[in-house]
């Protein structure tokens, strides 16, 4: 199964765009002085801001990959900018120990939990959309992968998951 977050944060975009404005703004003041060099540098930054959040918001596409091979199941995600692609995760569902809903303090609470943990954001909003957080353990440490999926993935995610744990107790 393949899920394609969509994007449903306008904010993001507003925040790019008055990153960019401010910057055009700065750079356009006459040189001279002390405060326009200050203002000019304060610019370039805010510049540089917008061309951040422009390629990670807008040009980036996240794909998530469920796969089944020899009767396991494989999660993917694959980045993509323009025609370029890359995975940038790859784990078993067998190796996940945790997948819930994000809730405020996450980071905390799971570093409390698992010794060790890597944080991962691989999401397509800044401020909207329904991240999960899954969290696979990668030999003596544990990765968490902060995505979105659809209502849909994620069942068959938690699905998996409670298959798993009820196959390790038997």
């Amino acid at each position: 199964m393949k899920y394609i977050p969509p994007r449903t944060d306008i904010k993001a975009r507003g925040l790019y765009c008055f990153f960019f404005m401010v910057a055009v703004i700065g750079l356009l003041i006459p040189y001279g002085g002390i405060v326009t060099t200050i203002i000019q540098c304060t610019a370039f930054i805010f510049l540089t801001a917008a061309v951040f959040l422009f390629i990670k918001y807008e040009i980036t596409t996240f794909t998530y990959i469920l796969t089944e091979r020899n009767g396991a199941f494989y999660f993917y995600i694959d980045k993509s900018s323009g025609k370029r692609g890359s995975y940038v995760c790859y784990f078993p569902l067998s190796d996940a120990v945790y997948f819930e809903k994000l809730e405020k303090g996450y980071n905390t609470s799971l570093r409390k939990e698992y010794k060790n943990i890597g944080f991962y954001k691989y999401n397509k909003n800044i401020f909207t959309g329904e991240k999960y957080v899954i969290v696979f353990e990668n030999g003596s440490r544990y990765d968490a992968v902060i995505f979105e999926p659809g209502e849909e993935l994620a069942s068959i995610i938690k699905n998996e998951m409670s298959k798993n744990k009820e196959g390790a107790e038997d």
